[in-house]
């Protein structure tokens, strides 16, 4: 089953494919319009031929993000058919950076693909957690 994982941000939101639980990291979408995200991700399911959206959500960290994140996952439902699962993201940016980080020479690259690999970690955690 090809899933798209997503890091949703106010500003920046990574995003990660997963292919028969292989998982990688794709870009990251740097906008305040949650408009223009929607449309921004639909268009990559549309071109990945993605069957489930997993977004990240703050459950136990950020109560205000996780709100920011059910209006965003609700704004999302009504543009696409594919179904979403909200899964817990505790620290998936924290875990990514640290475990990529002696893989980069220059933390400033590292730090350009910091949301999509946070995408890429909820993606792994969600294969982790899940039954398939």
């Amino acid at each position: 089953m090809r899933i798209l994982a997503v890091d949703f941000g106010t500003k920046h939101t990574g995003l990660a494919l997963g292919v028969d639980k292989t998982t990688t990291p794709l870009t990251s979408i740097t906008t305040t319009k949650t408009d223009y995200l929607v449309r921004e991700i639909i268009k990559v399911v549309g071109e990945e031929h993605i069957k489930l959206i997993v977004v990240g959500n703050p459950l136990n960290k950020d109560i205000k993000q996780s709100k920011l994140t059910k209006k965003f996952v609700e704004n999302l439902k009504k543009n696409t058919e594919c179904k979403i699962k909200l899964v817990d993201e505790y620290n998936s940016s924290k875990e990514s950076f640290s475990q990529n980080f002696e893989k980069h020479s220059k933390i400033k690259k590292l730090k350009q693909k910091e949301h999509s690999l946070a995408a890429e970690q909820i993606l792994k955690n969600y294969y982790l957690g899940s039954n398939n």
